[in-house]
């Protein structure tokens, strides 16, 4: 049979290879599957090219004809995986926090393993910027996001800390990180140092306010960085570690209560 060079005979199918034009992710950006085509597409998927799409665009790039396009699909195909919008922000929050969880510690060092989270979840929020005001803004509760939390509560609650405590020390260090990222990116947005160190105001006088002119001039080269690892010991140091005699189960049910006399599930 005569071909046509660069065109596929009717015996050859079109592949990614044959053709001119590709999605980013290697699919034939023509000739898109159809709902009852879509095989092979998984949440994971749908979630992964959602998040390369935010990393290359920002937050307002996202939908789902525009994640169907990255995926070679019909847009109705991803509500089979994905109910819609929200779910789909719901699992972007949830996919960050999943390579961050640290693994379960029973018994260990509580404060390493508080500063190991910490530190994870940095350089995942660093590593997707656009995504940190949907990380500040959205407390996706899923499946897997509570998953999560159980494991990580586990691990406080056997090194000894009533569960109300325990949670509260996962709000606080999640909290500060993200916090921390946020104010580095406003930074980087008004033209911060790169290094991270605080910039005078322009119009700073030295003479109305020479103590903060001083401190400025003899900021550490580590900047934010070396204000994070400040912050965070900190923060941690104030947790107080729970004493050998309060009973890790005050805070799970009535008998830890009764065996500590009715003590507060927030007690350490």
């Amino acid at each position: 049979m005569k071909r046509t060079p660069g065109k596929p005979t009717s015996a050859e199918p079109a592949t990614a290879e044959s053709t001119h034009g590709k999605s980013t992710h290697g699919k034939p950006a023509s000739g898109k599957r159809t709902r009852g085509q879509s095989a092979g597409l998984t949440r994971a998927a749908i979630l992964e090219a959602a998040l390369a799409l935010a990393d290359r665009e920002g937050l307002k790039a996202l939908s789902m004809r525009r994640i169907g396009q990255e995926l070679g699909v019909e847009a109705m195909s991803l509500y089979q995986h994905v109910r819609g919008k929200d779910a789909l922000l719901d699992g972007l929050v949830e996919q960050l926090f999943a390579r961050v969880a640290p693994p379960p510690d029973p018994g260990g060092d509580w404060r390493g393993w508080l500063r190991g989270y910490a530190g994870a979840l940095l350089d995942a929020l660093l590593a997707h910027p656009r995504v940190v005001p949907l990380v500040a803004t959205r407390p996706a509760v899923t499946p897997q996001t509570a998953r999560l939390m159980e494991s990580a509560l586990g691990t406080l609650h056997a090194a000894g800390f009533g569960l109300e405590r325990a949670l509260d020390m996962l709000y606080a260090v999640t909290g500060f990180v993200v916090g921390h990222v946020a104010m580095l990116a406003a930074d980087e947005r008004s033209g911060g140092a790169a290094d991270g160190r605080a910039q005078a105001p322009p119009a700073l006088d030295p003479r109305e306010v020479p103590l903060f002119a001083e401190a400025l001039r003899s900021s550490r080269p580590a900047g934010s960085a070396a204000r994070f690892g400040f912050a965070l010991d900190a923060l941690l140091r104030g947790f107080e570690a729970p004493s050998a005699s309060s009973p890790a189960s005050s805070a799970s049910g009535a008998e830890g209560a009764e065996g500590a006399g009715g003590a507060s599930a927030s007690s350490g």
